[in-house]
């Protein structure tokens, strides 16, 4: 079993813990995309991030004095202990044992847009880049390409060899989004297919009084359903008539609250 965690903006390092730290495993990648942010300016920064003035000032300091840090120092501690939002709180990780530590090592992961993948106990020293930053790097215009599928393989990986196949992927859809990014590109843009819908593939006066006898009789969920296997039946008449195969929708919430979209610039995630 492995479970995934957003790392979370507020970091915290006044306290000490005695465990033996471990290095990020991506460490060298780590170095390779602060090397370029170091040469960024605080207001690059700001538009960057969409940071304040002030925040992105002292992200600027954070990126110029940041380390690949293999000891435990002042500004490099365990990322269990530094991160404090609200579901790190929530774990109370300052109360684990050390039978608790060593379970959360070996099945708890963080995903981060600097350091790829953490492990509890890999140091970390103050930053802020979130996985959806659209920094240009030497790999690609973002940081889901400067990953690649590294992070996904290594997950797998962990999963092998605790011989349970089982992700649990909490407040995180990197792992989803990313996937779509580097596997499923070849497709028609979100902006295309409804276009196409709007004025080629239109919807049926029968379908769209179905729609909406389906929300106002059952509710959200069997609405959800019926939009689902409605939109695959058009998607199929597109592909009959030789468009791209795919369709560039993956709903990841049976409300429709969540869901990932094909735009030109690849997979985004979208609430409503």
């Amino acid at each position: 079993m492995i479970i995934l965690l957003s790392p979370a903006k507020t970091l915290d390092y006044s306290k000490d813990f005695n465990f033996q730290p471990s290095v990020p495993t991506f460490l060298n990648d780590s170095s390779r995309l602060v090397k370029g942010l170091k040469s960024k300016e605080p207001k690059d920064i700001a538009s960057l991030m969409s940071l304040s003035d002030k925040l992105a000032t002292l992200n600027f300091e954070r990126f110029q004095s940041w380390s690949a840090a293999k000891k435990i120092g002042a500004d490099a501690k365990h990322a269990l202990f530094v991160f404090k939002g609200d579901v790190y709180q929530g774990l109370q990780a300052e109360d684990f044992s050390k039978g608790d530590i060593n379970f959360a090592q070996k099945h708890l992961r963080i995903l981060s847009g600097l350091y790829g993948e953490l492990r509890p106990l890999d140091l970390i020293k103050p930053y802020r880049l979130e996985m959806g930053t659209k920094y240009k790097n030497e790999r690609g215009d973002n940081l889901y390409q400067f990953w690649g599928d590294k992070i996904q393989k290594n997950i797998l990986k962990e999963l092998k060899e605790n011989n349970k196949g089982t992700l649990i992927n909490t407040q995180n859809n990197y792992i989803t989004t990313n996937y779509l990014n580097v596997n499923y590109q070849n497709m028609q843009t979100i902006e295309n297919f409804l276009e196409n819908l709007k004025n080629k593939y239109q919807l049926s006066i029968t379908d769209r009084k179905c729609l909406l006898d389906t929300f106002n009789e059952c509710g959200i969920d069997a609405f959800a359903e019926t939009f689902s296997i409605i939109m695959k039946k058009y998607q199929s008449e597109q592909v009959e008539q030789g468009l791209l195969p795919t369709m560039p929708i993956v709903c990841t919430d049976g409300n429709l609250r969540s869901m990932k979209e094909y735009h030109e610039n690849g997979w985004k995630s979208t609430q409503s």
